[in-house]
């Protein structure tokens, strides 16, 4: 089978979404070639994604397209992006086209109607509770070989501070409802039982010495941190809330989630709804780097309840067995129940990392993304 990847050629752009399918893919055995030239797994090392210019992605038998080609750049990629969907139009009839969709917000890319072309939408942040194109299918970040080689030595929970990890520092500068909310409400229902552990942000803004760090620094858009990842692993529980509430109608809130004055007025509109309707609200861009950094730690991530507000993952994960679930609209509660299960958490937190081990590991996407396309027909 020849796979193809249809990566960005920005270097600096951080392609997360690709990179532990062609890790996973790579240790299943299988070849595959690339657009461009990307991501070495060791200095000096041979690039993952190989450039590969003389294979026509029209021919090849499965093509897997990153959402970095949409994303922002300094660099326009007009013209990638307009070869990526003629792909769609003019593949042979064996060509199975996915796209990995890791954008922010509610409406994305994806949702052009070209996208109808793609056999399988992979698409992070998912929620059950509103209207989605009909070839997207719940999808997460997940685990790479970089996050799992930064979690090879792990302290047992019991051996670690009882407290909570906070740090948000390699991250966009606009503030999510749900962690401020978390860290103005929640954080301070929770002491003295789990202090709030909020040093200052690791230095990201310089190089660092050791060759892998720097190396993995500059591929991760300088988000790479030794210090953060040592950080993690010496508490017992993390704050790895992400995402924005929103009303739970409509279905499709695309109205108010997208535009201008029209938008914003629209949002004032079913805010205030939304205190008559016995429905929660819903959270969209659920999905974060810390919640899976946290759980290959062995650190227990708190964060939204996904079933509450309609988050989905491929395999989901249990409250409390794998995450601890925060309700927003019950910040007392959910501080009661966090607390009475102190301590049996670092049990919790020993399953949780096992779980997303045997789940979201890199073969495990891999292996998902071929079983997804050739045992269910996802396209529109």
């Amino acid at each position: 089978m020849h796979i193809y990847f249809f990566n960005s050629a920005v270097a600096e752009l951080y392609q997360n979404d690709i990179i532990p399918i062609a890790e996973g893919l790579k240790e299943l055995g299988y070849s595959f070639s690339a657009r461009h030239d990307y991501w070495r797994e060791e200095p000096g090392g041979d690039f993952l994604f190989k450039a590969a210019p003389e294979v026509i992605p029209e021919e090849c038998d499965l093509v897997i397209g990153t959402f970095m080609l949409f994303g922002i750049s300094k660099r326009n990629q007009a013209e990638e992006q307009s070869k990526f969907v003629s792909l769609l139009r003019k593949r042979s009839a064996k060509t199975k086209v996915v796209f990995i969709d890791d954008s922010d917000g509610y409406t994305t890319p994806s949702w052009c109607p070209e996208f109808r072309g793609c056999d399988l939408i992979c698409r992070t942040k998912y929620n059950t509770r509103a209207y989605a194109p009909k070839n997207v299918r719940p999808w997460a970040i997940g685990l790479t070989n970089r996050t799992l080689r930064m979690a090879t030595s792990v302290p047992e929970p019991v051996e670690r501070r009882s407290a909570i990890y906070v740090n948000y520092g390699a991250s966009h500068p606009f503030e999510h409802t749900t962690r401020l909310k978390a860290k103005t409400l929640l954080h301070p229902a929770l002491t003295p039982e789990l202090e709030t552990y909020q040093p200052p942000f690791a230095e990201l803004s310089l190089p660092p010495e050791d060759p892998y760090d720097r190396l993995m620094w500059e591929q991760t858009s300088k988000r790479h941190s030794r210090v953060y990842f040592e950080r993690m692993k010496s508490c017992l529980v993390s704050s790895a809330f992400c995402g924005d509430e929103i009303p739970a109608a409509p279905w499709n809130p695309q109205g108010y989630c997208v535009g201008g004055g029209k938008a914003r007025l629209k949002r004032i509109c079913f805010d205030a709804v939304q205190r008559f309707d016995p429905r929660p609200l819903r959270v969209i861009s659920g999905d974060s780097f810390r919640f899976w950094e946290s759980l290959a730690c062995g650190t227990m991530p708190m964060q939204v309840d996904f079933e509450h507000y309609g988050l989905k993952m491929p395999e989901q994960p249990r409250p409390f067995k794998h995450y601890l679930p925060v309700r927003l609209d019950d910040i007392s509660g959910s501080a009661v129940r966090i607390k009475k299960i102190l301590g049996r958490i670092p049990a919790f937190a020993s399953e949780a990392r096992e779980w997303a081990l045997s789940n979201y590991s890199p073969t495990v996407s891999a292996n998902r993304v071929l079983s997804l396309l050739w045992n269910n027909e996802a396209r529109a």
